[in-house]
């Protein structure tokens, strides 16, 4: 009804579209992307908004293992705190000779700024820090 308070917060859950939303093959590595537009939940937040508003980003991976027959699923939460505003991941993949694909799993949490052309510019990509999900 009009006029009523509400006592508590209300959360929030929106579903966030991806680039790729698949992966056939799951045992290579995998970085979810969410493109931040004008059509993203996220469209002009900054770190200090998501803060405010105490908000996560809950990632949720749903799969299936085929050696075992059954469904796997992992759940993490990133805070405002884990996540590196204007970063990007750094390329973990390198073709040392035609054919032969390198996967360098020690720099798969390293990030690098992103490129700003304008000096008022504030990059909205944003990268998460990965952190081990169990």
């Amino acid at each position: 009804p009009a006029g009523l308070q509400q006592a508590h917060p209300t959360r929030r859950f929106h579903r966030l579209d991806l680039v790729r939303d698949d992966n056939p093959i799951f045992a290579l590595s995998w970085t979810l992307y969410h493109v931040i537009d004008e059509s993203s939940p996220l469209s002009g937040l900054s770190a200090e908004d998501l803060a405010n508003r105490a908000g996560v980003i809950a990632v949720i991976v749903t799969g299936h293992d085929e050696d075992y027959a059954q469904d796997v699923r992992a759940r993490h939460l990133y805070r405002p705190q884990d996540i590196r505003w204007g970063h990007d991941y750094v390329n973990i993949f390198s073709e040392p000779s035609p054919g032969l694909v390198h996967v360098d799993y020690a720099r798969f949490h390293d990030t690098v700024p992103l490129a700003v052309t304008e000096p008022s510019e504030t990059p909205a990509a944003t990268a998460v820090q990965v952190l081990p999900v169990c």
